[in-house]
């Protein structure tokens, strides 16, 4: 069956001779893995650079037959190439941090129109920013409000961060917590580099805990290196 949707890809596979196999998270329909015929050929029906991590199309493809089967692209059109609008290599690392947590916990193939309308927004605001410390637990705080997870107060995320992991935070987080739930990215958080990174940590955990089988984030580190 036919569906037109707009999609963000997440992770892709060299799949055959000239084709990939491209992990995308669209707005219609969850999770879908799509098979993208040709698009390693000499001349491509797709160009590649449509396909990194984060890039956002209108697409036009063939629903998989069955649950977590594959699906076949037949038209796309670029809405939002990430490697155009992304020039920091900092936002870029960024960028791939937020392609795997999303690839390795958007596993339902359900439309959740608000969390894909926040992921949408979240690139856009990525895109603007001018401080990419902020943005990651900006992000991190936000998805685990779509998710369903985030306490009506922060002074109740804070006990949570404290009860639930190995980190201890002073009640002046409740005051970064508060910064961080408006609807932009503070441009800047006065916390130090280890106060960030266990705040990143934290966040993260919470999340895992609410995925069945997380894996490793394995972008964590490098994300780690620019907070």
């Amino acid at each position: 069956m036919l569906s037109k949707t707009r999609t963000i890809v997440l992770h892709t596979l060299k799949y055959r001779e000239s084709s990939l196999i491209v992990h995308t998270y669209s707005r219609e329909h969850g999770r879908l893995s799509l098979v993208v015929n040709g698009v390693r050929k000499a001349t491509p029906s797709f160009p590649m650079g449509w396909f990194q991590h984060m890039s956002l199309l209108e697409a036009v493809l063939y629903l998989p037959k069955q649950s977590g089967g594959l699906g076949r692209l037949k038209e796309a059109f670029p809405l939002w190439l990430s490697m155009q609008q992304l020039a920091q290599p900092a936002k870029i690392s960024v960028l791939y941090f937020m392609a795997e947590l999303l690839y390795k916990t958007r596993k339902e193939e359900t439309p959740d129109h608000a969390m894909f309308d926040f992921i949408h927004e979240a690139l856009l605001k990525l895109e603007a920013t001018a401080s990419v410390r902020a943005y990651a637990l900006w992000f991190l705080l936000h998805y685990l409000d779509c998710m369903g997870l985030m306490p009506p107060h922060e002074e109740r995320l804070l006990q949570e961060l404290n009860e639930q992991t190995p980190y201890h935070f002073d009640a002046a987080t409740a005051h970064f917590l508060r910064l961080l739930r408006a609807a932009a990215p503070p441009q800047e958080l006065p916390l130090d580099t280890t106060q960030r990174r266990h705040l990143l940590e934290a966040l993260l955990f919470l999340i895992s805990e609410h995925t069945t089988h997380f894996d490793e984030i394995r972008s964590l580190s490098i994300l780690r290196e620019i907070m």
